[in-house]
C-alpha cells in the first residue's frame, strides 16, 4: 500500500510539471549590429524561420501605445533601434498569440545593452532562476513534509 502512494504521488508530480513546448514555439533571437542597431530573428522550435511575424515594438514608460507596428521579412528578421534619447526598457514582442516571444532592451547612454536584454515576458533570467529556486524548493519540502505522514497510514 505504501509504494502504491509513493507511485501516486510521483505520478501526480510528473503530471504537474508543464509539458515541453510544442513543435512549433517561437524563439526569437538577436544580435548586434551596430551600437544601437539590433537584429531579431524569429524562428520556430525546429529552427524554421517565423516569416512575416508581427512586431510591436513599446518605448519605455509606455508599455500600452506601440512606438512601432511592422514586420518581420521572408526569413523572419527584423531591425530595431531604437530612439537614443527615450533611455530605459524598451519591450519587443514578436509573433502572435501561442507563438510569440517578448523580448526587453535596456537602453541607456552608451546604446543598446546587449548583455542585459531578457527574454520571455520581460523577466530577467535572474528572476526567472529565482522563481523557479523557490517551486523546487517548495515542492521538495511540501513532499518531505507529506510522505512519512502518508506512508506511515
Amino acid at each position: 500500500m505504501k509504494g502504491m502512494i509513493v507511485a501516486l504521488l510521483l505520478v501526480l508530480t510528473l503530471l504537474g510539471f508543464p509539458k515541453a513546448a510544442s513543435a512549433h514555439a517561437l524563439q526569437a533571437d538577436y544580435s548586434l549590429l551596430q551600437k544601437s542597431q539590433l537584429e531579431i530573428q524569429a524562428k520556430f522550435s525546429d529552427g524554421e524561420p517565423y516569416p512575416f511575424a508581427d512586431v510591436q515594438v513599446f518605448a519605455p514608460k509606455d508599455a500600452t501605445r506601440p512606438w512601432l507596428e511592422s514586420k518581420a521579412n521572408a526569413q523572419g528578421q527584423f531591425e530595431f533601434i531604437p530612439d537614443a534619447s527615450l533611455k530605459g526598457d524598451w519591450t519587443v514582442k514578436i509573433g502572435k498569440s501561442d507563438h510569440k516571444d517578448i523580448l526587453t532592451i535596456p537602453v541607456s547612454d552608451r546604446g543598446v545593452e546587449v548583455n542585459e536584454i531578457s527574454q520571455g515576458f520581460g523577466r530577467s533570467l535572474k528572476a526567472q532562476l529565482a522563481v523557479w529556486g523557490f517551486a523546487a524548493i517548495a515542492g521538495i519540502t511540501g513532499t518531505r513534509l507529506l510522505s512519512p505522514r502518508l506512508l506511515n497510514r
